[in-house]
């Protein structure tokens, strides 16, 4: 007889962000030697990935929490699916991404391959830059989703 598991997620998508943040705090425990370097101008950031996937992580569980709090005033389902799974890939591939990749040119200023260095470096950035948009449009499918029941809990007639 085989046993039979299901996970009821086709009804309460928030409880995938629950998932993504547990995965993301456990490998935050794994990868403690690394950081990343960000220099801007004359300011130099070090950040470890502990720190960046605890926060990724972070930001996940507050919006499940969100989620469970305000499910009443979130009623289209469709939106709530394209916002958590988009939340949850940019966010994840955020976090990834930064990881293989350092900020930083990486040869020096006389050797032959800084040029192309500089043009790899600069497709990354690029690439995390469009990332970090398709992130802020995620979180306008929340806010969509938000408005839509808000205007809906306000116009629909009181209960007696």
């Amino acid at each position: 007889m085989k046993a039979k598991f299901s996970i009821p997620a086709h009804g309460r998508p928030q409880h995938l962000l629950l998932f993504a943040a547990v995965i993301l705090l456990i490998c935050s425990f794994f990868n403690y030697s690394g950081q990343i370097d960000i220099n801007l101008q004359d300011t130099y950031y070090v950040i470890s990935y502990t720190i960046l996937f605890g926060g990724i992580a972070l930001a996940l569980l507050l919006y499940w929490i969100i989620y469970l709090v305000g499910n009443s005033l979130l009623p289209v389902k469709a939106l709530s699916w394209l916002h958590i799974s988009s939340t949850i890939i940019t966010f994840s591939a955020f976090g990834i991404l930064t990881t293989s990749h350092q900020l930083g040119i990486t040869a020096s200023a006389h050797s032959h391959d800084a040029l192309a260095d500089f043009k790899k470096q600069m497709q990354w950035i690029n690439f995390e830059g469009y990332l970090f948009i398709a992130a802020i449009v995620a979180q306008l499918f929340f806010i969509a989703n938000l408005v839509t029941g808000l205007v809906k809990k306000i116009t629909s007639p009181p209960i007696k």
